[in-house]
């Protein structure tokens, strides 16, 4: 996403009050994004955000670096695993 979609957004949340914020997508992962650990940041920055939370499958902690994105203001993070088969 453009950084001025993302601040658009944003700003369009917070205007109408903010509230939880869930940094998710539908397919893919939101550690893709390169710009992930600034845009948590800079959510968390707004008096308007209670809380900031995403899933992950974790793959990409790295990419990051796993201490950025713990201390980045994110409240929570879901780890996506694959199903467990007793099988494997």
């Amino acid at each position: 996403m453009e950084e001025r979609v993302f601040r658009k957004a944003l700003d369009d949340y917070c205007a109408i009050g903010g509230g939880d914020l869930k940094l998710q997508v539908v397919v893919g992962d939101p550690l893709v994004d390169k710009d992930f650990v600034k845009r948590v940041r800079e959510a968390r920055s707004r008096p308007q955000i209670r809380s900031i939370d995403t899933i992950t499958n974790g793959i990409l902690f790295n990419k990051h670096g796993i201490s950025e994105v713990l201390a980045s203001g994110l409240n929570g993070i879901t780890i996506s695993v694959a199903a467990f088969d007793g099988d494997l």
